[in-house]
């Protein structure tokens, strides 16, 4: 048995393909011969590692047991396996002498000197050099990083997740990345799929929102204009219900800010919001101005409508309206330095509460966000989603989807996915700000970084209390937002477009009479394309579906024929057509037609 014969090569090859992940080794100055001491061969007449304990790593189980079914039950052209533990890559092997060179491999690993022993038994240098084998440092931020670029994979092929039951021997660690990785994989999947349905509508509804938002004026001047004013952000989760009345009666005169959707519940209590945002891109919100009497509350309400919004239901909306550009559209890149362009999840509460944080306000206080649902309750009562269940703990609808908490006293209370997405994305933006976070706690879920305090509590401290004149002036400063931009003049791209894919068509239809002999070739052609259509930051958002589908015939295509190059036609005419819609709305010359 020769020790950590590899370890040279693949830390070599480490230092220029998996740089993070070296320097982490590195850093953790981890001595070689004190792995070599560990090493041993066991009673199966396998190379082992020696625990702290005493017993080897597989001691107790045969590898063949452990990794047996590692290997990919369907087609794994294209896609990925993510491990966490590495061990001495018995389990690593095992996927990567069974899937091809398309299929990657990542690997987190909680500890350098497990992985520096398992780096020290199998030459990985070709794995790592071409891509194929990626290992994570145990950084949450590195992960997502490496998450984000298995976009493809997840739309058209398999993730695969193991977790190595010899490493939980080791420590609690691998239990617990095992977890983050595991609820990390199923939310991801959720919002690539999620954003592929819904990009094409949001930004159709951007374009469509475009002239008008021009027109209805800008976030931008009020960043950092809320200095001293305490802001309140309601929602209408079960426990509004009871806190509603009491903020009904004694309010103080901080800054009240809801959700469109809020409206109703709002009204029902005699509460006036001084500002509501709208997220959604569907016509769901209709329903809070649907009747007239609902129209007349909202009149002189501001509306902060995020630009993705549905077209129709910004136009309906009967009061002051202002634009919120958010990340993922056009404004992602070509907008910044002249808006405000917020990161604005899926959740209002989550943005409004970013809102208000680039506004500068000095406090926020939660209410009505449980982030969760009673056993009698889903919403507050006006909420147009409510559902009264008698003692049922959710709609037999979403049975299938949900998962069950202890709130604050004990009690049993309900949630879902969706709603603990939303509140860590709470908690996050909470922990990465100054501003102070106080919850008029409800018995809903509890929200970390937040002191939670009653609504008699918040007055006797005087939480819901600006400075003298804050609220005043911000209302003011929001109305004198309110007034018409000059609209930004882009250059008509469609004609260059037409042609460099006109050219790029033809040559890869040549290629595609011969498609098994000429595959390197039509993969290189293909790649070329997916490069121009990202070239343009303004045009990126809208073609994103047929980014994602040229990628799918890039990595996720086993092999090529007629069928394929038909999909590859039909993916640029959709390109042509969205970029020619883009220039209708966007370019020098639609300015000049609306003149």
């Amino acid at each position: 048995m020769q020790p950590n014969i590899f370890l040279t090569a693949n830390l070599k090859t480490m230092a220029t393909k998996n740089k993070l992940c070296a320097r982490w080794l590195a850093q953790s100055q981890i001595d070689p011969s004190t792995i070599a001491d560990r090493l041993f061969q066991n009673q199966f007449g396998l190379i082992d590692y020696k625990l702290d304990t005493g017993v080897g790593l597989y001691e107790k189980l045969h590898t063949s047991i452990l990794y047996g079914d590692w290997k990919p039950k369907q087609d794994p052209h294209g896609g990925a396996t993510v491990i966490v533990g590495a061990g001495l890559g018995y389990g690593v092997n095992t996927v990567l002498t069974n899937t091809p060179n398309s299929h990657r491999v990542i690997v987190i690993e909680p500890r350098p000197e497990i992985l520096m022993a398992c780096l020290g038994q199998t030459d990985y240098s070709q794995f790592i050099a071409a891509g194929k084998l990626f290992f994570i440092p145990p950084v949450h931020e590195v992960f997502e990083q490496v998450l984000a670029q298995l976009d493809i994979s997840f739309l058209f092929n398999q993730i695969y997740f193991r977790t190595d039951l010899a490493c939980k021997q080791i420590g609690p660690e691998y239990t617990q990345w095992g977890k983050y990785v595991a609820t990390r994989l199923q939310n991801f999947s959720i919002e690539i799929r999620t954003l592929r349905e819904k990009q094409e509508v949001m930004v159709q509804n951007e374009l469509s929102n475009y002239v008008d938002a021009m027109k209805h004026g800008s976030l931008q001047s009020l960043q950092d204009k809320a200095h001293g004013l305490a802001a309140v952000i309601i929602g209408s989760a079960p426990s509004f219900d009871v806190i509603g009345p009491q903020l009904a009666e004694k309010s103080g005169n901080a800054l009240y800010a809801c959700a469109m959707q809020a409206l109703p519940s709002l009204m029902a209590l005699g509460i006036k919001p001084d500002l509501c945002l709208g997220l959604d891109y569907g016509p769901v919100l209709g329903w809070s101005i649907a009747t007239e009497e609902r129209k007349e509350f909202a009149k002189d309400i501001p509306l902060i409508y995020s630009t993705k919004m549905n077209p129709d239901v910004v136009r309906d909306y009967p009061g002051p309206k202002i634009p919120m550009w958010t990340q993922g559209g056009i404004a992602t890149y070509v907008f910044k330095g002249r808006e405000l362009v917020v990161d604005a999840g899926g959740n209002v509460a989550v943005t409004l509460t970013r809102i208000l944080a680039l506004f500068g306000v000095s406090s926020i206080t939660l209410a009505g966000q449980d982030f969760a649902w009673s056993d009698t309750k889903t919403h507050a009562e006006a909420h147009h989603s409510n559902h009264r269940l008698n003692k049922n703990p959710t709609p037999q609808s979403q049975k299938s989807t949900t998962i069950e908490l202890t709130n604050r006293d004990g009690e049993t209370i309900y949630t879902n996915l969706s709603y603990l997405s939303a509140k860590r994305d709470m908690e996050k933006t909470i922990s990465k700000t100054d501003i102070p976070f106080f919850n008029l706690y409800g018995g809903g879920a509890i929200i970390k970084g937040t002191t939670e305090i009653t609504v008699e509590e918040a007055h006797q401290k005087g939480i819901l209390a600006s400075a003298p004149g804050t609220r005043r002036e911000f209302l003011g400063a929001l109305a004198q937002a309110m007034t018409p931009r000059p609209r930004p003049v882009f250059e008509s791209r469609s004609r260059q477009w037409v042609e460099s894919l006109k050219f790029a068509t033809k040559r890869i239809e040549k290629l595609f009479k011969k498609p098994q002999r000429n595959r390197g070739e039509i993969q290189g052609a293909l790649h070329n394309v997916m490069l121009f259509t990202r070239q343009d930051p303004l045009y990126m958002p809208y073609l994103y579906n047929e980014i994602m589908d040229i990628g799918g015939l890039i990595y996720a295509q086993a092999s090529y024929g007629p069928a394929e190059f038909v999909r590859f036609k039909q993916i640029t005419k959709r390109i042509i057509r969205k970029v020619k819609e883009m220039d209708a709305t966007l370019s020098i010359d639609a300015i000049r037609n609306a003149a």
